[in-house]
């Protein structure tokens, strides 16, 4: 933290995110000068935020859930297909081996 410098930030509040609750964003020096030119000037760096944090996915309203265990499921019936492959490939060469 530096003291005896003034930032000025925008914060916006995210609601209905799992890992964020308040994201800030400090101006650039240039622009917290121009600040003071009216409420024009600060809906349009609030706008801004709020699109960079849609670009992020953090201010979509949830997290894509995924089905329980769908992806989970199709994952273990492939490894036990090509499991049980495996092991009837090395039952047949044992067999015909021997």
């Amino acid at each position: 933290m530096l003291r005896g410098i003034q930032k000025n930030m925008i914060q916006i509040q995210i609601r209905k995110n799992r890992y964020f609750e308040t994201a800030f964003f400090v101006l650039r020096p240039e622009l917290s000068e121009e600040r003071g030119r009216g409420k024009d000037r600060d809906n349009e760096m609030t706008k801004e935020a709020n699109r960079i944090l849609a670009e992020c996915n953090l201010l979509s309203s949830g997290h894509k859930k995924k089905k329980a265990g769908s992806g989970r499921f199709l994952s273990f019936l492939y490894g036990l297909l090509v499991g049980a492959s495996v092991v009837a490939l090395l039952w047949l060469a044992v067999l015909l081996l021997a």
